[in-house]
This record gives C-alpha cells, sequence and structure tokens, in this order.
C-alpha cells in the first residue's frame, strides 16, 4: 500500500460513478479488493497500457471476484508534478 501512497499527489482524488474521492476513500476500496484476493500482478489479471505519456496512463485489466462475476476494470490516471493526481477507475460486468 506504502508504494501506491507515494505515488499519490497530495492534490489526489478518485472520480467514482457518483461521486469525489479523497485518498483515504481509495485505500479503504483497495483493502476491500486485496482482502477479497485481487492483486494488479497477479497474471490472470492480464494487465494491459492503453495510453502513456507525461500526463496520462490508462491501464486495463481484468478480475474475477470471489462469486465468479468476471470484471473488465479501466483505470485512468491523471498526472501532476509526476504523482497521480485525479484517478477514474470503470467497473464493468462481463459474461
Amino acid at each position: 500500500m506504502q508504494l501506491i501512497k507515494d505515488h499519490w499527489h497530495s492534490d489526489y482524488m478518485h472520480l467514482s460513478d457518483t461521486q469525489l474521492d479523497t485518498r483515504y476513500n481509495l485505500e479503504e476500496f483497495l483493502k476491500g479488493l486485496w482482502d477479497k484476493g485481487w492483486s494488479l500482478l497477479d497474471p490472470k489479471s492480464k494487465p494491459e497500457v492503453i495510453h502513456e505519456d507525461k500526463d496520462v496512463l490508462v491501464v486495463r485489466h481484468w478480475w474475477a471476484d470471489p462469486n465468479g462475476t468476471k470484471w473488465r476494470m479501466t483505470n485512468r490516471s491523471l498526472w501532476r508534478d509526476n504523482k497521480c493526481w485525479r484517478e477514474m477507475i470503470n467497473e464493468v460486468k462481463v459474461d
């Protein structure tokens, strides 16, 4: 978790479907995913960099939750001062 925290800008905010979340809220969300067994480092997640430059990083990966539901997750990160400043994660249930 500390590695991720070190990459967050001091003004970091996460955009969810219905609100703008703080670093703390996203940290709790990530802990919940990790508690369910999710890991971006798991080769089964098939992480794919869609776009990367000095201001933007877009990564797509796949995940199956403990119930077997499969998800396509796309993470869009905006960077400022070489740190993640704003972020939005789109989760789509797939068949």
